[in-house]
């Protein structure tokens, strides 16, 4: 028997956040172990990235389908096998010894995590009335920002003072935990669909969905390092990804049980919310990924200190979760979603303004005010896209809203290293034409510097040319630098044109009047 309320929501939101940190937690903790790994495995640099892909395709792909899938097992019991999948693999990926087993084992992690945050979410909204529903996606907002701001230093920590092989190991006890929780504290509840064994199993889509999802994940996260579309195998994957993503929206549409309810997009808010949400993410993971980037390759920060501003400077959010909940019963929901990203936008463009010579504390305040505004429109967007879906749809709502979620990042981050790379290449372009002999400025800087050098070196034939090496990689460096302001420049501008799309959500307890 469940306990009673009020203990039972909160034991119940405990018992569904714990498998969903692990999971958020266990998306990033492996990137900062990459280099590692690559050595232990004996694989190349582009290989070992697969480590990262492999998990990120299973995951996606197995997300839209947990609804069907928690039909056909029951939600209950398909948690416990998501968690169980999740908690094995990571225990094989911990024992692989080569790169081919890891990579095999992390598709069975990922498709394992793929679950876990669409039903933890959906068990987290019916434990709680609508009121108190804010309350509850604040905590879960909670585990989904504890992921990218722990995962990298946890990995980190564990990489240096232990073995890449625990990042993986460390999963299974609280695995095990999580597994005895759900075992013990949730239920199916009673408008669980249940698929019966003479109901057709939706095989068109479920391969319409794998090859669409998969064969997208692929091309983001590949696409910078095949140079996009000029390489055929990215022709392909846009070929291959937008031919079944077609297919499979015209085939869901019209199947009896379909592996996606699309139809719920006919709900207002619910459409909205999800586009709303893949913007937002876009924006805010495209520019917090390059972030660390920027930090290391041109300011010379070490891995430690790009952790501390993007891990410590994020620790703000977990204030604003706090508070976002009397934000939004005071000021309705839609004007907090404008504040936060209008607060992200100025932590953007405050961002662009930095310069080679800015300080610590410049890229950490940055940091700080784009925490602050993560929560103001995370919290809000997500009780707003469910106010009008009904208990019994919140199964089938919750995988979609996950899935553009997290494709609104992969896009980001896909755009985001793009912009970097091409504007890099532009400023590049243009700096160069400043290097030539009898432009005034440059022969200062040559013979400043051949000074310099000859103060250390005494004189070398050598010292001029040696100058204008220094010259050259100081044009690199600086051309390098404009292409990730640039790229701060276009977040903040979709950030403050996330601001029009606001009102296509509906906030009932501000607008009574209005309706889906």
């Amino acid at each position: 028997m469940l306990p009673q309320r009020p203990v039972n929501k909160w034991i119940i939101t405990i018992t569904v956040m714990l498998p969903t940190l692990i999971e958020i937690i266990d998306i990033s903790i492996t990137n900062v172990a990459l280099h590692t790994i690559q050595g232990s495995v004996s694989a190349d640099r582009a290989q070992v990235t697969w480590i990262v892909t492999s998990y990120l395709v299973a995951n996606a792909i197995v997300i839209p389908m947990s609804s069907w899938l928690s039909q056909v097992f029951g939600r209950k019991r398909y948690l416990m096998l998501s968690i169980a999948l999740f908690t094995v693999a990571s225990l094989l990926c911990g024992t692989a010894t080569d790169l081919t087993e890891l990579l095999t084992f992390r598709v069975l992690q990922g498709a394992g995590g793929g679950g876990l945050q669409p039903l933890s979410q959906a068990i987290l909204l019916e434990s709680f009335p609508q009121e108190e529903r804010s309350k509850a996606l604040a905590v879960f907002g909670l585990g989904a920002v504890s992921g990218p701001i722990f995962g990298p230093f946890i990995g980190g920590w564990i990489t240096d003072n232990y073995s890449w092989r625990w990042i993986f190991f460390i999963n299974f006890p609280f695995g095990l935990v999580a597994l005895a929780m759900v075992m013990a504290f949730i239920t199916d509840p009673p408008h669980q669909k249940r698929l019966s064994r003479g109901d057709a199993i939706d095989w068109q889509g479920i391969i319409f969905l794998t090859l669409g999802i998969g064969c997208l994940q692929i091309l983001l996260d590949k696409g910078q390092q095949y140079d996009w579309f000029g390489s055929n195998i990215i022709i392909t994957l846009a070929i291959v990804s937008t031919l079944c993503l077609l297919a499979l929206i015209i085939w869901e549409l019209h199947h009896k049980q379909p592996i996606i309810n699309l139809k719920l997009m006919a709900v207002r808010n619910y459409a909205a919310g999800c586009f709303y949400i893949f913007i937002g993410f876009f924006s805010y993971f495209g520019g917090i990924v390059i972030l660390p980037l920027l930090l290391q390759d041109a300011l010379g920060y070490s891995p430690t200190q790009a952790g501390e501003v993007v891990g410590l400077g994020g620790l703000t959010v977990f204030v604003m979760l706090l508070l976002v909940n009397k934000l939004s019963a005071w000021l309705g929901g839609r004007t907090v979603i404008v504040m936060g990203v209008l607060f992200c936008a100025v932590a953007f463009y405050k961002l662009s303004l930095q310069t080679l010579n800015s300080a610590y504390w410049d890229f950490f305040s940055c940091r700080a005010i784009l925490s602050i505004g993560l929560p103001l429109y995370y919290v809000p967007i997500s009780v707003l896209t469910y106010v009008y879906i009904k208990d019994s749809q919140l199964t089938e709502a919750t995988p979609m809203f996950n899935l553009l979620r997290n494709l609104g990042s992969s896009f980001g981050v896909a755009f985001a290293s793009t912009i970097v790379a091409r504007r890099s290449q532009y400023h590049q372009s243009v700096l160069v034409n400043f290097l030539t002999d009898g432009n005034p400025n440059y022969d200062q800087w040559i013979t400043h510097t051949m000074q310099v050098l000859s103060r250390t070196m005494g004189y070398v034939p050598e010292l001029r040319t040696l100058a204008k090496a220094l010259a050259y990689r100081e044009m690199q460096l600086q051309s390098s630098y404009l292409a990730f302001m640039d790229a701060f420049v276009l977040m903040a501008v979709i950030f403050v044109a996330m601001t029009l799309l606001v009102f296509f959500l509906h906030d009932p307890k501000h607008n009574p009047n209005s309706r889906r």
